[in-house]
Formats: C-alpha cells, structure tokens, sequence
C-alpha cells in the first residue's frame, strides 16, 4: 500500500496501475495503517472487519477516540490534546454543515476540500472513526450512506463533549 495526501478514486487507480494493492489517505491512523498491513499480509481478520461493505463497516469498529494517537501527534503533551479537542469539538458542527451544505449546493470540490481539512484535524485529536467516515466519503462523494457515517460519527463526538479526557 501507498499514502497519499489526496486519496480520491483517480489518485487510488493510479497508485494500483503503479503496482500498489491501495492508496491510504493522510493522515492515516495508527488503526487503519494496522488495517491495511493485515490486509497487505492477508490477514482473515482483515477480511472479516472489511465485509461486504469495505471501508464503511471498517469504521465502525474504529473507536471514537484514540488517545493514543491524539498523544503521538502532539509530542505527549495531555494538555495540548485536552485544548485541541476542546477547539475541535467547538467547528465540528459548524464543519459538518459546511460539508453538508457543499453537498447540497452541487459544490463537490468544496466539499472535498473541507473533508480534507477534517481529516487533518482528527489526526491531531485522535478522531479515528470521524476521520475515516471523511476518508471514505472523500473518495466516493457521491454515497449519501457515508454522508451518513460521517454525520454520524461527528454527532457521537459531540456527544461525548463531556466524557473527553480533559
């Protein structure tokens, strides 16, 4: 497999047509990563994870937060994790109807853009299901069931406002 920033379709093909199984789009957690090393190897469980609905039944057995990685990206420091998902969990919402409205409006790129830009902010907070609800969404934009999974991904998140690790 390859990373990639862009992670669309177009991108995705190419990296096949270049010999690779899969592009995996940045940021990529620790999970997805760990994801698509066993489906590199082979692995059965891989297989069992993924179904027959691929990357969307993948993130939902992805954890809302992954402290962890939240920690990994912001060099160990718990205070900075605490103040980002603070901030994020403040433009969630307003992200999400953003993308909601680009939809709506036939604006495509500009949804893409702001899912992109999502992605890179759940990188740092350890959002690792939201994240890959935009991942997924961002590579098939027109799939109104990840529409789904990223609203409710984002709504969960909001959900948990009061149980994060602050």
């Amino acid at each position: 497999f390859a990373p990639t920033a862009r992670g669309d379709a177009s991108d995705r093909t190419a990296l096949c047509a270049a010999g690779f199984d899969e592009g995996l789009g940045k940021p990529l957690p620790m999970i997805a990563f760990q994801a698509a090393t066993c489906r590199a190897l082979g692995s059965d469980h891989a297989r069992q994870r993924a179904g027959n609905n691929g990357d969307a039944s993948v993130c939902a057995t992805l954890p809302s937060w992954d402290d962890a990685a939240a920690l990994l990206a912001l060099k160990g420091e718990q205070s900075h994790v605490i103040a980002l998902r603070s901030l994020f969990l403040d433009e969630l919402a307003d992200q999400c109807n953003t993308i909601e409205r680009a939809f709506a409006d036939g604006d495509v790129p500009r949804a893409v853009r702001t899912l992109h830009m999502l992605r890179a902010s759940c990188g740092f907070v350890g959002a690792v299901r939201l994240a890959e609800a935009a991942r997924v969404l961002e590579a098939d934009p027109r799939s109104h069931f990840a529409l789904g999974r990223l609203t409710a991904a984002a709504r969960e998140l909001l959900g948990s406002q009061a149980t994060t690790s602050r």
